[in-house]
């Protein structure tokens, strides 16, 4: 952690700003991280506005794209407090480490022309201990911002119909949720088998999802991925207005266990092509669906 000028700790001015930031991973596009949050707030005005590239776990479901909110006055004046607090800027420099998997944490207060900031490994448990009040409204703060999706999308993936005798056939979509129009690729041109390296990605996968039983812990789930056709050519960006969505379908499953119970999973990432598109936005990052129940009779 390695603070910068520290002033005399009164709580913050007018145009003072929060930053709050998780970054980790290889750049997969310009400015963009396998790992990355992005969240600043106005504390003045009392907006925020938050950037979402990646789910924050494997269940599924979350927007993912830009947010922006009004925070409320009782988590504004929690976050001035904190953030008023001189000590937390003098900490010592952190002496955890990186590694695999791992990200930094960084969080920048300015105001009055005055700069702080604290940058923390995800691994350095005793530094995050020390700041982790500050963190912790931040936390409440990113997820009262991501109740409004501002320039942003949801993926699903939903059953559709079997096909014959022993298929089943899904469609994926991706809806804009948000307020604003936005680009997004062709979901027909992309996806399925596709090289590992690839800045662009549709999946479709399953996993057997056996019934509860009292007392037995069920043991993780193992994901197989379904292949599907693509043409393979360049992604071609379309505009998606609010509350409109684009769908591909239908993929097809055959199930190895007819009659048992299996989860579906859809799965996005795109981080290639132009940031704007006639003036909007174009969604990047990786996304996951809901997951889905499905039961094949016998």
């Amino acid at each position: 952690m390695q603070p910068g000028t520290v002033d005399t700790g009164q709580s913050p001015g007018s145009g003072a700003r929060v930053e709050y930031a998780i970054e980790g991973g290889a750049e997969i596009a310009p400015g963009i991280h396998e790992i990355e949050t992005s969240l600043r707030i106005r504390l003045d005005l009392g907006d925020a506005f938050l950037e979402q590239h990646q789910p924050s776990s494997e269940e599924g479901g979350e927007p993912l794209g830009t947010f922006k909110a009004l925070l409320p006055a009782e988590l504004l004046s929690r976050l001035r407090s904190a953030s008023s607090d001189a000590t937390l800027w003098s900490l010592p420099p952190s002496t955890g480490g990186g590694g695999p998997g791992s990200s930094v944490i960084r969080v920048r207060m300015s105001s009055d022309g005055v700069a702080r900031e604290l940058q923390v490994p995800s691994r350095d448990i005793d530094a995050l201990g020390k700041i982790d009040p500050l963190l912790a409204i931040l936390n409440d703060a990113v997820t009262e911002t991501m109740a409004h999706p501002f320039q942003a999308v949801r993926l699903s993936v939903r059953l559709e119909s079997p096909i014959g005798s022993h298929s089943l056939a899904f469609a994926i979509s991706v809806k804009n949720v948000g307020t604003e129009t936005v680009a997004v690729p062709d979901l027909k041109v992309f996806g399925g088998d596709v090289d590992e390296h690839s800045d662009r990605d549709l999946t479709l996968r399953v996993a057997a999802y056996p019934e509860e039983r009292p007392g037995f812990t069920a043991p993780p789930l193992v994901w197989e991925r379904v292949a599907f056709a693509t043409p393979g050519a360049a992604p071609v960006l379309s505009l998606l207005a609010p509350g409109q969505e684009a769908i591909r379908e239908p993929i097809l499953w055959t199930p190895s266990h007819p009659g048992e119970r299996h989860l579906a999973q859809a799965g996005f990432a795109f981080y290639g092509g132009p940031q704007v598109v006639e003036g909007h936005l174009v969604i990047k990052g990786r996304a996951l669906s809901e997951a889905v129940e499905v039961t094949w009779p016998k």
